[in-house]
């Protein structure tokens, strides 16, 4: 991914750019956001600063995410609490994937149980409904 937005305040008007990789770990509902690097305009920002304002605006927004390294770039790991509010089980990512600028997200519901009257529960046998937005 690459995203840029303008910045101005005061005598300053350039463009900050990120850029980087996102995708999901092994760990269900865990997707990674790898930092390659950071720019106003030409100028590298140090990744220090930018980690740093991460970190700020998770913590405000209850977002909780924990640093790794992959290669020696910066990766943020974030877990996804995605249960259903129907309580009918919950959504299990399966594909992060990028297109046309767009971030897209695909996954399935698991219930514990069928909520089909005609069909018998079975322990074990989770029900499976797949979307992708």
């Amino acid at each position: 991914f690459h995203i840029a937005v303008r910045y101005s305040r005061g005598n300053v008007d350039t463009v900050l750019s990120i850029s980087g990789e996102a995708y999901l770990t092994a760990q269900t509902n865990e997707i990674a956001i790898r930092l390659d690097g950071a720019r106003a305009g030409l100028v590298p920002i140090p990744l220090g600063r930018v980690i740093q304002e991460i970190d700020d605006r998770a913590e405000k927004n209850d977002v909780s995410l924990r640093w790794t390294e992959v290669k020696g770039l910066p990766v943020a790991l974030v877990r996804l609490t995605l249960d259903r509010e129907d309580n009918q089980g919950r959504v299990v990512l399966d594909r992060l994937s990028t297109a046309n600028n767009q971030l897209l997200l695909a996954g399935r519901t698991e219930t514990s149980t069928a909520t089909n009257d005609s069909q018998p529960a079975t322990a074990g046998q989770p029900d499976k409904e797949t979307r992708q937005r």
